[in-house]
Order: structure tokens, then C-alpha cells, then sequence
């Protein structure tokens, strides 16, 4: 029996992604993978961390220190706001494919360090 995937919204989790090379700190990245039509959508978080400090089924950071509850602050928020952006998109009868998936990463709000380039480019004599 296949399943109905008419009008399903995206999913999206956070893999430690152990099957790549270690950075030069040692530390393996973290992805987004967002399941769509039965289909997996791997996306970078520009976010990396140490294997000790992952726990892979519940999928969040293990430890209490500054920069690892940074991490899973980021992580938080980018998947609240991804759930939300999305929720509302189909509310207000967007058609949710793959190139909306696509776009919404390439979305500059998305980055924080985009948005920032961005402005100074865009007004470099300007000060923060």
C-alpha cells in the first residue's frame, strides 16, 4: 500500500554526520536532513561538534558548557522556525515542493552571518 503524501509538510531533524572526516578541531559537522515525499534533503549547519558530546537517538547536544548550549540553541530555534515557516506556508495554500524546501535554506533570515554581510555590503560606511 503506498502511503499518501499529498499536502505533507517537511520534516526536519539534526544528524552528526560520523560518516564524513573530522575537522581539524576534531569535531564532526552537524546536518539538517529534512524528509520530504519520501525523500532526505541534507543541508548544512555550519555547526560542528565532538561525537561525546552528540546524542544520536534523541538527536541534541550532551553536556551543560557555553559553546555546546550555544549549539543546541541554534539547532532549536532553526528547527522552530523551520516547523513554523512552513506551517504557515501551507496555511496560507503555498505548494510545498522541493525548490521551496531549497529556498527557504538559501533565505537570507536563515543565516544571521549572511544577513550581516549583506548589510555591510550593501552600506559600507555605516556602522553597526
Amino acid at each position: 500500500m503506498k502511503k499518501n503524501i499529498e499536502n505533507e509538510l517537511p520534516k526536519i531533524r539534526v544528524k552528526l554526520r560520523d560518516d564524513k572526516p573530522l575537522n581539524a578541531e576534531g569535531k564532526y559537522t552537524l546536518n539538517y536532513m529534512v524528509r520530504f515525499e519520501g525523500k532526505t534533503i541534507k543541508k548544512p549547519t555550519g555547526l560542528y561538534i565532538e561525537e561525546k558530546n552528540w546524542n544520536k537517538k534523541k538527536e541534541t547536544v550532551l553536556g551543560s558548557s557555553n559553546e555546546l548550549l550555544r549549539i543546541q540553541g541554534i539547532l532549536e530555534g532553526k528547527k522552530a522556525d523551520f516547523n513554523y515557516y512552513f506551517l504557515n506556508f501551507d496555511a496560507t495554500g503555498g505548494q510545498i515542493n522541493r525548490i521551496v524546501i531549497d529556498d527557504y535554506f538559501e533565505d537570507m533570515r536563515f543565516d544571521d552571518f549572511l544577513l550581516l554581510k549583506f548589510f555591510l555590503n550593501t552600506f559600507p560606511g555605516d556602522t553597526i
